[in-house]
């Protein structure tokens, strides 16, 4: 009897680590608290034009392996960004569309152009 009951408060212990490390992973996502190696491959391209709620991408021939050549970036962030500055943007899902769409998690300016928009 005493190793049964050892089993389940092992068990409802393991469950209460899980449950709490999913919550704390689940927050972090939600607040954009994510650090640069648990986001991924980051796409790398040229800001082509600004739009009302984020801007046109032309992305780079390394990034073009999974993409098309150009997508647009929903973006609300801190940086404010030019026509032809080259960003890398890491993002959530992918909408498949006519360009393809994303929502930015973070951009980071790679290097301004040299040209005022």
């Amino acid at each position: 009897m005493a190793s049964i009951r050892k089993a389940i408060v092992l068990f409802l212990f393991v469950i209460s680590i899980v449950l709490v490390t999913y919550s704390i992973a689940y927050t972090r996502q939600q607040s954009g608290d994510i650090t640069a190696t648990t986001k991924g491959t980051p796409l790398e391209g040229k800001v082509e034009q600004k739009t009302t709620n984020g801007f046109i991408l032309e992305v780079t021939a390394a990034s073009k392996a999974t993409f098309s050549d150009v997508m647009h970036v929903s973006y609300s962030g801190r940086h404010v960004l030019h026509k032809g500055d080259h960003v890398w943007v890491w993002y959530d899902e992918i909408r498949e569309s006519d360009p393809p769409q994303t929502v930015a998690v973070e951009v980071e300016i790679k290097f301004r152009s040299e040209v005022d928009d």
